[in-house]
């Protein structure tokens, strides 16, 4: 192959790719289809190099199914996204908070899920706040706890939340 011929070829691969990609890729995963464009380009040119020399098949079907799955890797890829932070949940008062302990997470960050969730409250408000159970019947005066809190963060955006605590047998 001619290095204009190889050209053309690249060039031509890469427009169909796109076409393909932006026909299959969600919007909220719009702003990564020039990565999704490179993946699917490598998977065909590293499959066109296992068979020999030449041009690869080009078909409309292969283009279309290799834009497909390599949007649907980079989706699974975002999915899998956590993020971790550690929060330290201290007694500074005097007296000994009874059990149940829940750290309630107001206002989280939007498309965030907290994937180690116990519940939602309910009866204190706000309502629809997610909430994490200490496996702790109480917490004496100067303890100090580490709670990992895990979220899904497909977006990889900054997760945030306002923290309570609730401490006592009432319902959340």
């Amino acid at each position: 192959m001619t290095q204009a011929v190889n050209d053309q070829f690249l060039g031509d691969l890469r427009r169909r790719l796109t076409q393909a990609v932006f026909r299959v890729c969600p919007g909220w995963l719009s702003s990564h289809a020039e990565d999704i464009v490179q993946t699917a380009m490598m998977r065909v040119l590293g499959a066109a190099g296992k068979r020999g020399e030449g041009e690869p098949d080009l078909s409309s079907l292969y283009v279309e199914k290799t834009a497909y799955s390599a949007t649907v890797d980079e989706i699974r890829r975002h999915r899998r996204r956590l993020d971790v932070q550690i929060v330290t949940l201290k007694n500074n008062t005097a007296a000994t908070n009874a059990g149940p302990i829940s750290l309630v997470l107001d206002d989280l960050s939007e498309n965030v899920t907290l994937s180690n969730i116990s519940g939602y409250t309910a009866l204190m408000l706000p309502a629809d706040s997610v909430y994490i159970d200490i496996p702790l019947h109480s917490l004496t005066p100067g303890q100090t706890l580490t709670i990992p809190l895990v979220f899904a963060n497909p977006d990889g955006i900054d997760v945030t939340f306002d923290i309570r605590v609730l401490a006592g047998p009432d319902s959340r």
